[in-house]
C-alpha cells in the first residue's frame, strides 16, 4: 500500500509539472503569435495578469504540496542508496534482472520528477527570451518591462520545503556539493592511514 501512494504521488508532481508547463506554453505563444502585430498596452498588459497568475497559483501549490515533493525525493534516493548497497554487498543480486528492473525504474522515476519540474522552470523563462530577442522596443512600453521584472524576480519553480529548489542544474549541483565534501574527507583519511 505504501509504495503504490509514492508511486502516484511521483505520477501526480510529474503531471502537475506538466499540466503547468502547457499553462506557461500558451502564454508563450500569445506572445510570439502577437509580437509581430506590435500589440498594444492592453495587450501586454493581459499577459503580464495572466503570468501572475498562475505564477502565484504555481507558489500556492508548492507550498501546498511542497511535503510531497520533500517525501517523493527522500523516498527514491533511499531506495536507490540501498539498492546500490545492496548490490555492492551481494554480487550475485547485482546481476539478477529483478535488481535491473527495480534500480531503473527508480531511476527513471527520479528523473522523471526532476526533469518535469525543471521544464516547469524552463518554461516559466521564456516569455523573457521571446521579448529580449524579439525587435519589439520594449523601452518605452511600461508593461512589457513589468513583466520582465516579473519574469526576473518572481521565480515559478517547485521546492521541497524550500529545502532545495527544483531548477536546471540541481542534479549536477547536488553531485558536485556531494564531491566537494567527499574528496577532501577521502584526501584527509588516506593521509591519515599512512
Amino acid at each position: 500500500m505504501g509504495k503504490t501512494i509514492v508511486h502516484f504521488t511521483d505520477l501526480f508532481i510529474i503531471i502537475t509539472a506538466l499540466s503547468l508547463k502547457v499553462r506557461f506554453r500558451q502564454i508563450n505563444r500569445r506572445i510570439v503569435i502577437n509580437i509581430k502585430k506590435n500589440p498594444n498596452l492592453y495587450f501586454w498588459k493581459s499577459v503580464r495578469e495572466d503570468y501572475d497568475q498562475l505564477v502565484r497559483f504555481v507558489v500556492k501549490l508548492d507550498n501546498e504540496f511542497s511535503y510531497m515533493i520533500l517525501s517523493s525525493v527522500g523516498f527514491n534516493c533511499f531506495w536507490i542508496v540501498k539498492l546500490l548497497y545492496n548490490s555492492l554487498r551481494f554480487v550475485e543480486e547485482r546481476e539478477s534482472v529483478n535488481f535491473l528492473y527495480s534500480f531503473g525504474f527508480l531511476l527513471f522515476r527520479f528523473v522523471s520528477v526532476f526533469e518535469s519540474c525543471i521544464l516547469l522552470n524552463n518554461e516559466s523563462k521564456k516569455p523573457s527570451f521571446i521579448i529580449q530577442f524579439s525587435d519589439l522596443p520594449t523601452t518605452h512600453n511600461v508593461e512589457i518591462m513589468r513583466l520582465l521584472e516579473q519574469i526576473e524576480f518572481d521565480s515559478a519553480y517547485f521546492s521541497g520545503y524550500h529545502f532545495f529548489r527544483i531548477k536546471n542544474g540541481i542534479i549536477l549541483s547536488v553531485w558536485f556539493k556531494n564531491f566537494d565534501i567527499e574528496y577532501p574527507l577521502k584526501m584527509y583519511f588516506r593521509l591519515r592511514v599512512l
